[in-house]
C-alpha cells in the first residue's frame, strides 16, 4: 500500500461524468471532498445497436454515498467553498485542501 490515508477530492461546478462517479466512490469510502456541488451529469449508459442504427441509452443510475442519484443532483462536498472569483489570485479550493492536509500532518506528528 502506498498510503494509509484516502486522497482529498477536489470538485467544482464543472466536474461531471466520470469525475463525479469517482468523487462519489471516494467520498463513500471516507475521503474528504472539497469545493462546490458538481454538475450532476453522470448517467449510466449502454450502446444499443441495431443494423445501421446506434444509440446510447440510459440503463441505470450512479449513486452518491447517501444513495441518491448523482444525475441531476451532483456531488455535495464535505468542505464547501463558496463562489470563486475567476479574476482573484490563488485557488481557494486547493488552498483549503492543503490546509486540511497540513492539519492531518500536524496531528500525525
Amino acid at each position: 500500500m502506498i498510503t494509509d490515508s484516502l486522497p482529498l477530492v477536489l470538485v467544482g461546478r464543472h466536474t461531471a461524468g466520470v469525475g463525479e462517479i469517482l468523487a462519489a466512490a471516494l467520498q463513500g469510502a471516507g475521503a474528504v471532498v472539497v469545493g462546490q456541488t458538481s454538475v450532476g451529469f453522470a448517467p449510466y449508459m449502454s450502446l444499443v445497436q441495431d443494423g445501421d442504427v446506434a444509440i446510447w441509452m440510459p440503463v441505470g443510475q450512479w449513486l452518491r454515498p447517501d444513495d441518491e442519484v448523482i444525475n441531476g443532483k451532483g456531488i455535495d462536498p464535505d468542505e464547501v467553498i463558496e463562489e470563486i472569483d475567476p479574476d482573484a489570485d490563488g485557488d481557494p479550493v486547493l488552498e483549503r485542501a492543503l490546509e486540511i492536509l497540513n492539519q492531518g500532518l500536524e496531528k500525525a506528528a
